[in-house]
Formats: structure tokens, C-alpha cells, sequence
């Protein structure tokens, strides 16, 4: 009782008419813009937060951090409808702003890298900083590096 599952008559016809009917080429375009895009500033973002949470001494630091963290408790659903009308009110309705602003922002990608920035030493700031380097200076060539894969 074997049976044969393969066409009678094979063609590729459905996708050819497929891909007339539908612009999977603007498809694939906008996916590469938005995640490119959302990609590159929130890694830029969260690593400088990360670095000010897990390096830089301010008042409240401790405090601000925790509270930044406990916005991951929220329910997305719960921000939608806000995020929403917040959107349609700045004009950014279909529009590439409307994907990639809200995506910009990671708490769990912020915490992921201050937890790692507290692991390396401090040794190579202090060095740093007697060198004359700047808060900046120390974060792009030698936390960001120390970082890399």
C-alpha cells in the first residue's frame, strides 16, 4: 500500500505568480532596514547605559538602575495601546520611525552588558584615567573592545 505523494505534473507556476503578485523585494528590503537599523543604535544605547550603571559613581545610580529594571515587569501588552496613540500623535503612522524608535531601547540588553562591564577589572580604568583619558575615551577603546566576541 505505498502510496505516492509527489505531483503529477510538477510546476513552479504558484510561485511565479506568487512572487508577481506580491512585492516580497520591498518585503525583505523593509526587514533589513528596521532590524539593521534597530540593531546597530540599540547595541550603541544599551552599551552606553551599561557602561554609566556598571562605571560611572553618581548619586542614585543604584536606585535608577533598579528602576529601570523593574520596567521589564510590565506586561507588553499593557504599553501597546499607549505606544500606539503615542505614535499616530507624533505622525510616525506607516512609516519606518514607528517600527525602529520603539525598538531602540533594551532594559535586558542594558543589564545583560553591565553585568558584564562590572566583571572587567577596574585596574584598566584607573590606568586609563592616569593617562588622561576621558569617560568616553574609556568606554569606546577599552570596554567596547574588551566586549567584542
Amino acid at each position: 500500500l505505498a502510496r505516492d505523494f509527489s505531483p503529477a505534473n510538477f510546476s513552479l507556476n504558484n510561485y511565479i505568480r506568487t512572487f508577481e503578485a506580491v512585492p516580497f523585494g520591498r518585503y525583505y528590503l523593509n526587514s533589513v532596514v528596521v532590524s539593521v537599523s534597530v540593531t546597530t543604535v540599540q547595541i550603541l544605547i544599551s552599551s552606553l547605559a551599561a557602561f554609566a550603571f556598571a562605571r560611572l559613581r553618581f548619586r542614585g545610580r543604584e536606585a535608577i538602575f533598579l528602576f529601570y529594571l523593574a520596567t521589564l515587569m510590565i506586561p507588553f501588552p499593557v504599553t501597546l495601546i499607549p505606544n500606539f496613540l503615542i505614535i499616530k500623535n507624533f505622525g510616525w503612522y506607516d512609516t519606518y520611525l514607528a517600527l525602529i524608535v520603539p525598538g531602540l531601547f533594551s532594559v535586558f540588553s542594558t543589564f545583560l552588558l553591565r553585568q558584564y562591564y562590572r566583571g572587567i577589572p577596574l585596574d584598566f580604568d584607573e590606568a586609563a584615567r592616569m593617562d588622561g583619558a576621558s569617560s568616553l575615551r574609556i568606554w569606546w577603546q577599552i570596554i567596547v573592545p574588551l566586549s567584542g566576541p
